[in-house]
């Protein structure tokens, strides 16, 4: 890998006076370029794919009487839930915005139908019984025409009854105060050590996370320091159905467990299930 310095940071009160989408800015992490193929060993939700992707199909059965389902992952990365999906026999789509995470998910999903495409504009030719948006993806949406055209999109590309499935962390059950992590991961000859610091502005519904990762060639000693900034439109449910009016909301899990109730004050995660009136 040809990896370089860089920082990647904005202040976000900035980018919302600007009218930027945090969509947009997001578009060049360095996650998301150049170090993609990392993208994979640095994600802490690899061990948890299998469990996401059963409760995916635990709610679909649930709402679809039918026994075969074809799904939509809206910003799918490098396709993990799509390769477990296509594996089980099912009938996989693929949209993400990143170049380089598209092409790591046609070698890994080669029976997938991967589209290249923004969240809020792509077009396919088909329907799905399925669509969703895992771990944090759709809150990119910051504005209210990014939140109304995703919302057409989603419904141009849903069967009538079809389910939608958007989750993200629950924002509201993080302290405003600085949290500061730490985690180190490796691939191949690399070291990635990565500090990050969290924090929520719950006065402008914004969570923004600094990830400064130092990248170690361990046979060379080569060190490069990447700093990636990461913005979050906090939505809460009722924001959700304001902006999905062609949508019923059935249910919300804390969990990807389907028998995870959602609370605000101590759920992990927002879960939201809606189905396509």
């Amino acid at each position: 890998m040809n990896i370089k310095n860089v920082i990647y940071y904005t202040p976000y009160k900035k980018l919302i006076k600007n009218g930027v989408s945090f969509s947009d800015y997001s578009k060049g992490k360095s996650y998301y370029t150049q170090l993609a193929p990392l993208f994979d060993a640095t994600n802490p939700r690899q061990l948890h794919t299998q469990a996401e992707v059963s409760f995916l199909l635990s709610i679909v059965k649930r709402y679809l009487p039918q026994k075969q389902y074809s799904f939509l992952d809206i910003a799918c990365g490098t396709g993990r839930h799509l390769k477990e999906l296509a594996m089980k026999g099912y009938q996989v789509i693929g949209v993400d915005a990143s170049k380089e995470l598209i092409n790591i998910a046609r070698k890994s999903v080669p029976d997938a139908t991967l589209v290249l495409g923004d969240m809020r504009t792509f077009q396919l030719n088909a329907k799905v019984d399925c669509a969703y948006s895992l771990w944090d993806s759709y809150v990119y949406l910051s504005r209210p025409d990014d939140m109304k055209a995703f919302a057409n999109q989603c419904s141009a590309h849903i069967q009538q009854g079809g389910i939608l499935v958007l989750d993200s962390k629950n924002y509201y059950r993080e302290s405003p105060k600085v949290r500061i992590t730490h985690r180190i991961a490796t691939s191949d000859n690399l070291t990635i050590d990565t500090l990050i610091r969290r924090e929520f502005h719950p006065e402008d519904k914004v969570f923004e996370a600094i990830f400064t990762s130092i990248v170690e060639d361990r046979t060379t000693s080569e060190a490069h320091v990447i700093v990636d900034q990461t913005l979050a439109r906090v939505y809460d449910i009722a924001d959700l159905e304001k902006y999905l009016p062609g949508f019923r909301l059935v249910n919300c899990y804390g969990d990807f467990n389907d028998n995870s109730e959602f609370n605000p004050k101590t759920s992990e995660r927002l879960i939201a299930v809606f189905q396509k009136a």
